[in-house]
């Protein structure tokens, strides 16, 4: 069993160390890095046999350094490459070599590439592996089974020797030797009736016996009373569950990685094929390690054995907070990664409103606010807390602040229970468009586009319908405490002016016009999101 796997310099990879069990469901937000984690544990197989069989003498240089053997990219399948330099994340190919180290059964054996050009690198075992190790893995070695998702299937298929077998699974074109890997398997007359039972229990459909001559003919067929059909034109689930057990049969290995198994498939069966590759496992002893996206495999999974793969692989405590991480968008964490912090308003309008108080104040958090990293929360079907959570859980430093409207809350503090490095804000009036009702600003801005009759309206509408105390205090109570006010004096003007522009006013007032409490809040944003002195 493969417990530990050390990875420096892989693709994305700067340094992953990571514990496994023997049943892992790893899950991550896309571009993780879930795959290159399986792609290493069989590139690591793939090497650590290519130098066993070029090196049989272990005596070391003067250094202590093993003998290396020289590789060529082409030489391996499991990370399919056109030169080495695009297995390296930096190109520092002098001074960082790639290694990858497995602790199997409690022996850790690791093998390292040193550059030389894009088309060579020399591979030898790291100085810190025991000689007795190395016999050991000679007359032992771990040879895991990698399957990706499933491919597309050719019309024919030739008959393959099994290194062919072997680097098109690897590389994806698991369909262009699909009928090899069912030769494979018929072989074994006790297996073939295993893989055919498992069609016929998932499907009801009925693998007839392989045959071989210049081309190999593998099909199936609903009943013997049926027409065969050939695997060209059957459904894509269907030839994914296929592709699996008849890789898994065909290899014969102890340990399988399989990525995405899910792909193709419907969400009952996504659930009855997880079950049944995991029950399996538990009877046959197999390490079985998943790399997936589905729900439903997701909450199938027991939570100890779910892993969180974000710089680093986790155990989680509820299965719901795999769930979330699944939801979040690529680009947001791209820009979270990137700002280290996000602010959450109740729509893009309040975003162009703070912006334009920002501005006028030329407060430090206007530059923020000019390309944010935001996210609008009125009509998201998830809060700010939760979001915000998951989040976190892939870039842990991150920083936010959840900014909203009392609307009709009791609760008008102006801070409330949120998750460590997060705080939520309230506004003490009813919403944020309350703090534009600025009668003098208005009129400015309306008198920026309309001509005066429109401005005379709104202004005649104002005072009418204001109370006046808004023109004595305008920074007292919440006069209104109701939505809607603005797009009142915008219908008074007789002009079609939609509710959403009044953030303009924002821009049209001065520094005294603006709410004390603006400010205040605009503070509190700059602090929690650490932006200026």
């Amino acid at each position: 069993m493969i417990e530990r796997l050390v990875i420096r310099n892989l693709k994305r990879f700067k340094e992953l160390d990571c514990r496994l069990a023997k049943h892992s469901v790893i899950v991550g937000p896309n571009n993780c890095g879930k795959t290159t984690l399986l792609q290493a544990i069989a590139f690591w197989s793939e090497i650590a046999s290519y130098w066993a069989r070029c090196n049989p003498d272990l005596a070391r240089d003067y250094e202590g350094n093993y003998p290396s053997t020289n590789l060529s990219p082409h030489s391996v399948s499991s990370i399919p490459l056109p030169n080495w330099d695009h297995l390296w994340p930096s190109k520092n190919v002098v001074t960082d070599p790639l290694s990858i180290r497995l602790q199997i059964d409690g022996k850790p054996i690791g093998f390292e590439l040193l550059y030389n050009d894009r088309s060579s690198a020399d591979l030898r075992p790291m100085r810190d592996v025991q000689e007795s190790i190395l016999d050991d893995y000679r007359e032992n070695p771990c040879t895991p089974v990698y399957i990706p998702p499933m491919s597309g299937v050719d019309l024919q298929e030739e008959r393959y020797p099994p290194e062919v077998i072997r680097a098109r699974l690897a590389r994806g074109q698991g369909g262009t030797v699909l009928r090899n890997l069912l030769l494979g398997v018929s072989e074994d007359t006790e297996q073939w009736g295993i893989l055919k039972a498992i069609v016929a229990e998932l499907f009801g459909y009925e693998l007839t016996v392989p045959s071989a001559g210049a081309e190999i003919l593998a099909e199936y067929r609903e009943s013997p009373a049926t027409p065969s059909l050939g695997f060209s034109s059957a459904a894509s689930g269907f030839l994914q569950v296929v592709m699996i057990y008849a890789a898994i049969f065909q290899r014969g290995a102890s340990v399988i990685l399989i990525d995405e198994p899910n792909a193709h498939l419907h969400i009952i069966l996504q659930e009855r094929l997880y079950c049944d590759l995991r029950d399996r496992a538990r009877r046959h002893g197999w390490q079985l390690i998943i790399a997936t996206h589905s729900e439903r495999v997701i909450r199938e999974a027991r939570v100890d054995v779910l892993r969180l793969l974000s710089d680093g692989l986790y155990e989680v405590g509820q299965t719901q907070q795999l769930l979330d991480i699944l939801r979040l968008d690529h680009v947001e964490l791209v820009m979270a990664r990137q700002l280290k912090r996000i602010l959450y308003v109740e729509g893009k309008t309040d975003l162009h409103i703070l912006r334009g108080w920002a501005a006028v104040l030329e407060h430090p958090v206007h530059q923020f606010l000019v390309e944010p990293f935001w996210k609008p929360m009125a009509e998201e079907r998830w809060n700010a807390k939760q979001h915000f959570q998951a989040m976190q859980r892939c870039v842990p430093d991150l920083r936010g602040v959840e900014l909203r409207d009392r609307n009709d809350r009791q609760d008008t503090a102006t801070e409330r229970s949120s998750p460590d490095g997060m705080i939520q804000l309230v506004w003490r009036q009813y919403e944020i468009e309350n703090y534009l009702i600025y009668p003098d600003a208005i009129l400015r801005w309306l008198s920026s586009f309309a001509n005066e009759t429109v401005v005379s309206r709104a202004d005649r509408h104002m005072r009418n319908r204001f109370p006046p105390a808004v023109y004595e205090d305008p920074f007292g109570d919440d006069y209104f405490k109701r939505k809607g006010v603005l797009r009142e004096v915008c219908e008074a003007t007789l002009l079609p002016i939609a509710e959403a522009e009044c953030y303009r006013i924002a821009t049209e007032m001065r520094r005294e016009e603006i709410h004390p409490e603006v400010i205040e809040k605009l503070d509190a944003i700059a602090s929690q999101l650490a932006i200026g002195g």
